[in-house]
């Protein structure tokens, strides 16, 4: 079993936002965090915030760059527990990443995703799984038909499985990730992406943020193209990746938590 007191690390991704990533940054555990990294993308930020080691890019990157830079960043210090957070979330429990760890050993799925705003996902504090489990202590896991990044976590062991986000995505580098690591058999099925159950009671999105995802214009454009290389790369075109029925999740699950 993965050793739950093994180091943990941050990387937060930022970009343009420093309003936002205050807020996160007064939220943060950091009495739990024995790593914490920002990857900023943007401007230098006029804040001092000694808490955190910092990367400042000289020039705007694809996120998936980004998210790179502090997971290569944390690999080299010796974290077992990775937690990739976009700026514009908030830590509501001085708890949150003990959680996720916690739920992630006992479960067997070494990648968890905050669901946040997911199609299909509810809202806050009533939230649509499609299926829900109970592992032996009695915590519970929750599965979604759709996925976010905002808020991620993965184990030392899928990160050295899996390897890092495909660069050569701008939009769907998630999807590729998500996908190459349900491939693994350390998480989920792809359709079936795992949350701890209530988990508004411990992260949620910045009530202030506004996205910085424009609908249409260069990303409409570019997303077939991306969906082109996807499925060049793994052989099958995403909404024909294979929708597993539930009775063989829950096994797969059951295999899992051994």
């Amino acid at each position: 079993m993965r050793n739950p007191k093994g180091n943990i690390g941050v990387g937060i991704t930022t970009y343009e936002s420093e309003e936002y990533f205050k807020e996160l940054y007064n939220s943060l555990p950091f009495d739990h965090i024995d790593e914490c990294v920002v990857v900023n993308g943007g401007k230098p930020y006029k804040g001092d915030y000694p808490k955190c080691d910092w990367i400042q890019h000289k020039e705007n990157h694809y996120p998936s760059v980004c998210r790179n830079d502090a997971l290569r960043y944390l690999q080299g210090r010796d974290i077992e527990h990775f937690f990739i957070i976009e700026d514009d979330m908030i830590i509501k429990d001085e708890f949150t990443l003990n959680k996720y760890i916690e739920h992630s050993i006992e479960s067997g799925l070494e990648y968890l995703c905050f669901v946040s705003t997911g199609d299909g996902s509810g809202t806050v504090g009533r939230r649509t799984p499609r299926l829900t489990v109970e592992c032996k202590s009695g915590r519970k896991m929750d599965f979604y038909r759709n996925m976010c990044n905002e808020f991620t976590y993965r184990s030392k062991t899928m990160l050295d499985k899996c390897g890092l986000y495909d660069e050569s995505f701008r939009h769907m580098f998630d999807v590729d990730s998500v996908y190459r690591m349900a491939q693994t058999m350390l998480t989920s099925p792809f359709w079936w992406f795992p949350d701890i159950h209530n988990s508004d009671d411990y992260v949620m999105n910045n009530p202030n943020a506004t996205s910085r995802l424009q609908a249409g214009g260069r990303r409409d454009e570019e997303l077939p193209q991306e969906f082109q290389m996807f499925q060049a790369t793994h052989g099958v075109h995403v909404p024909n990746i294979l929708n597993l029925k539930e009775e063989y999740v829950i096994e797969h699950l059951r295999l899992l938590a051994r």
